[in-house]
């Protein structure tokens, strides 16, 4: 009997026949909407979520993350699309949970690290959800998916991990993520607000926003310089595959597209994207050093000074040469250097640590779900109406966000765990003596850190695509934990 299709090639041509609709849109504008094509699209990739294997199914979630805020923009934030990742992810979990029964298979033995702190955050979450201040049950059920869906995902990372070869070939949809947010990002900054003003309406009211800045490019995000947070996240993932690549043509793309990753950065004017993406590969090339050896420490004596010449030489030569454009790249540029000026930036988040003081004192366990982020601006009419708390909660910070909406014990809790798997991390690096497992253990806690370290500023692990980046592979950081000292014993 002949064989049927590998389902190894299934993405390939998923990936081709979408990028084919994409393309022959033009032709068919006339006959089909944009909600519709949005709509299929979201339907494909469900699709594929049931029916590929595991591993798969995390990549086209990954890859929807990569295109989901330009789907908002073209369908008009249709209310399916702008869940679309969690609907994901409810469907990831559905099938697990499915095949667990239709099987009746048992649960797994191995459980992953830090269950009780996930549990107790949980349950603390369920006692959030009845919180007497609530705005409500919509608005309390719109403001729990960013404490439930991708913190599952987490789970599937530890479980879907069987040896470092998949530490690796979770971060390849990150690295083209980043590579076609490169490509969108420099062209949209080239050619200016027509670049996506001709898209869709919704573009003008995003770049309302920042009237009087440069033009800040979307990539295939919804959010001016959202290509900036694609490429930071991505960034730890260059040079890990730069280091420890096999295929030399890849390794030379990779150094290519650092500059120019860089260089959509620096015009994306988000300072936090480009000091999170030196802590990421700063931090990645400082723990590979204290226990490389052999042939990892001979890449990292060409790549370290490989990516010195491109910071020194090539990337001041191009960004005087785009500034020379045009005064709208040169005032791009102006502001995103600021990062270096203390004086200013110091002033950027001021206050936050007073309005955790003040949350911490006026609402202590919490003012319900929904009071914060995105959720607050959806029901800002049921705020300014609120009895209780009609001023609402300006947080632009993780714990005062997070104090607002599940108050002290709920950020004590977030926090923990935070920090715990980072600790976790660091000592796997220590006990562990296979290179490959040290390098994708180094690579993902530099990662974690890397977050972790725009918290200050921002609510990056509640909310994609961080959120989703995060707990994944903090749960493949944790099964990478567990198999790398067992290496030794094949030295």
């Amino acid at each position: 009997m002949e064989r049927g299709l590998d389902r190894r090639y299934y993405p390939i041509f998923i990936i081709v026949g979408a990028a084919a609709l994409a393309f022959s849109y033009g032709f068919f504008s006339d006959f089909i909407s944009l909600k519709f094509l949005v709509a299929v699209v979201l339907a494909v990739l469900a699709g594929n979520v049931i029916r590929l294997p595991y591993k798969w199914a995390v990549w086209f979630l990954f890859f929807y993350l990569g295109v989901e805020g330009m789907l908002k923009m073209l369908s008009n934030y249709n209310p399916i699309i702008h869940v679309g990742s969690d609907i994901l992810v409810f469907v990831l979990c559905a099938r697990w949970f499915l095949s667990l029964l239709l099987n009746r298979a048992s649960i797994p033995k191995d459980l992953p690290p830090f269950l009780p702190i996930f549990a107790l955050h949980f349950t603390w979450f369920l006692i959030e959800f009845a919180n007497p201040y609530a705005l409500g049950l919509v608005p309390s059920l719109a403001g729990a998916k960013i404490y439930v869906t991708m913190f599952m995902l987490y789970f599937f990372g530890y479980y879907l991990t069987e040896s470092v070869k998949d530490a690796g070939f979770y971060m390849i949809p990150w690295i083209f993520t980043a590579f076609v947010q490169t490509v969108t990002g420099l062209y949209q900054a080239h050619v200016g607000p027509s670049s996506v003003l001709s898209l869709a309406p919704g573009y003008a009211a995003a770049l309302r926003k920042f009237e009087g800045y440069a033009f800040r490019p979307f990539g295939t995000t919804n959010l001016a310089g959202g290509p900036a947070e694609f490429i930071f996240l991505a960034s730890p993932f260059l040079i890990y595959f730069i280091i420890k690549g096999r295929v030399k043509i890849v390794r030379f793309f990779l150094v290519a597209l650092l500059p120019a990753a860089l260089m959509t950065v620096i015009v994306c004017q988000v300072r936090s994207a480009l000091m999170k993406q030196i802590v990421g590969v700063a931090g990645f090339i400082f723990l590979l050093t204290l226990k490389s050896r052999g042939e990892t420490r001979k890449q990292l004596l060409i790549v370290v000074p490989a990516v010195a010449v491109i910071l020194a030489f090539v990337l001041p030569m191009v960004t005087s040469q785009w500034a020379a454009q045009n005064a709208e790249g040169a005032a791009a540029i102006g502001r995103t250097m600021t990062l270096f000026d203390y004086k200013q930036i110091s002033r950027a988040r001021e206050g936050a640590g007073d309005r955790i003081t003040s949350f911490a004192q006026e609402v202590p366990l919490g003012a319900g779900l929904s009071r914060t982020g995105a959720s607050a601006g959806k029901f800002a009419d049921l705020i300014a109406n609120d009895p209780f708390y009609p001023g609402g909660f300006f947080s632009d910070n993780f714990w005062a966000a997070t104090i607002a909406e599940v108050g002290i014990p709920g950020s004590i809790i977030l926090t923990a765990l935070l920090v715990a798997m980072i600790l976790r991390g660091l000592d796997g690096i220590r006990r562990t003596q296979d290179l490959d497992y040290i390098a994708a253990q180094a690579v993902l806690t530099s990662c974690l850190i890397m977050v972790m370290s725009g918290l200050w500023g921002a609510e990056g692990v509640l909310y994609n695509p961080e959120a989703a980046y995060y707990w994944f592979f903090s749960g493949v950081l944790m099964k990478l934990v567990k198999l790398g000292p067992a290496q030794q014993l094949k030295l």
